[in-house]
């Protein structure tokens, strides 16, 4: 018997400036001639570079919690980063689920892959940003084909993709005062965990305020029934394997692998992956497989954009507290004219840790979710040491049996002056690796 109970997880083609790999594109509305005398002082006067948005939206200015794509500001009807499910694309022409309220002509979008399933996830995470042209009902018209592929049988159907079109806000200023937090709604298979703002002033971000996509990615996989296993952490290619209940268990069925990035399930739960591998779990005995940890997916480059995987579940045993594996990390891209971060503040999209765990013939713990991704765009960077972060989540060690720690996500800072240091030079290649957990992948100096 395995484990007797004890009572018995924009680029619209054809202006793409300033970056290789992944890119800050923009469309014709928003381009011009960069100009690099410019500071965040002088934006009422000189042209921006492209990168950098209109301002349209006005300054954001928080105290408190905000979610960008949930709560209103500066009198509009609509969240700043509205954002719709996309039933198919036909040339310019957008189909989304319901009416695309809150979206009008002349707004900018990114339309984004956010997750596949198993027989489809080739392009999760492409992405594109687009013009709004045009709104009837649930018909939106764009400036121009994205000319990006979302679903590997073409853009006209979508099935088993979850492509959303979410209006991106073009700020002037971002303040954070000390204690705010500013995030948006989870991931639940119709968008959430997406974070993609320009500034053409500032961002600061207070000591004790955040920027903060922690656990808003891919789910941890969930606990089953008494006396049956868990299921693998959700990934790319969508929701993992488990739930077998006797016999070999989630081994028989294959859940103690992983689900692409989710970290598999066999007892224990290990942790899911993304820019690292997630650990594996520990098994529950001689001749048992531990469950794999997830894999690694996507590029340092940031050429397509990804959330991060869940924590595989927890066997169901007489008493824990039945939580699933951590939640992956959400995607944050911000781009303004200096991005300053306090001493005490952050920038993070990490994954959840799991208070998972369950009893048997010994005790058995969840495994953590994998971080997220987080791409920075500035021309001036001052942020505090270790305060730009994607790193995993822990899984659940206080017991026999461990569950395995999430993998680190991926992150970006592209920066002209980082930290007082010349891009490129030893100085700033030292001092973004002290902002950063983990250290950028990929760095460039936006034109």
């Amino acid at each position: 018997m395995r484990a007797l109970p004890l009572i018995l997880a924009l680029c619209i083609a054809p202006a793409c400036i300033g970056f290789s790999g992944g890119v800050i594109p923009d469309s014709g509305r928003f381009a011009q001639e960069p100009d690099e005398t410019a500071t965040p002082e002088d934006t009422d006067t000189l042209e921006l570079p492209a990168w950098m948005g209109t301002g349209d939206d006005g300054a954001l200015e928080l105290s408190e919690h905000f979610v960008l794509d949930e709560d209103l500001h500066g009198g509009r009807e609509w969240p700043d980063a509205v954002h719709y499910a996309v039933q198919s694309i036909s040339g310019a022409t957008v189909t989304t689920s319901e009416e695309a309220q809150g979206l009008a002509a002349g707004d900018e979008a990114v339309l984004i892959n956010l997750g596949g399933i198993a027989t489809d996830y080739g392009t999760v995470g492409a992405w594109a940003l687009v013009e709004i042209a045009a709104v009837d009902g649930a018909t939106v018209e764009l400036g121009t084909d994205p000319g990006v592929l979302f679903a590997e049988a073409g853009n006209e159907d979508l099935g088993g993709q979850t492509v959303v079109l979410q209006r991106v806000p073009n700020y002037t200023n971002v303040t954070l005062h000390s204690g705010a937090t500013l995030t948006v709604t989870p991931w639940d298979r119709s968008g959430g965990g997406l974070m993609f703002l320009r500034a053409t002033g500032g961002l600061h971000v207070q000591g004790s305020a955040a920027i903060d996509l922690t656990g808003l990615g891919y789910d941890g996989g969930r606990v089953e029934s008494a006396g049956c296993d868990g299921y693998q952490g959700e990934s790319i290619a969508g929701g993992g394997l488990g739930g077998a209940c006797g016999g070999s268990y989630n081994e028989g069925i294959g859940a103690d692998a992983a689900n692409m990035g989710g970290g598999g399930c066999n007892i224990t739960g290990a942790g899911g992956g993304h820019g690292s591998y997630g650990l594996p779990g520990e098994a529950w005995s001689s001749g048992y497989s531990a469950p794999s940890g997830g894999n690694t997916y996507g590029d340092e480059a940031l050429t397509a954009l990804h959330l991060g995987s869940g924590g595989g579940g927890v066997w169901n045993g007489s008493d824990g507290t039945e939580a699933p594996g951590g939640d992956g990390g959400g995607i944050a891209v911000v781009a303004a004219a200096s991005i300053t971060v306090d001493d005490g503040g952050e920038i993070r999209t990490l994954g959840s840790d799991t208070a998972g765990w369950s009893t048997g013939s010994y005790s058995y713990g969840a495994g953590g979710g994998a971080g997220g991704t987080l791409w920075l765009i500035t021309q001036v960077l001052s942020a505090a040491e270790h305060s730009l972060i994607a790193r995993g989540g822990a899984g659940e060690s206080s017991h026999d049996r461990y569950g395995g720690d999430g993998g680190d996500g991926r992150v970006r800072v592209d920066c002209q002056v980082c930290n007082g240091a010349e891009h490129a030079s030893s100085e700033a290649t030292e001092a973004l690796a002290l902002a950063s957990d983990p250290d950028p992948g990929f760095s460039e100096a936006p034109e």
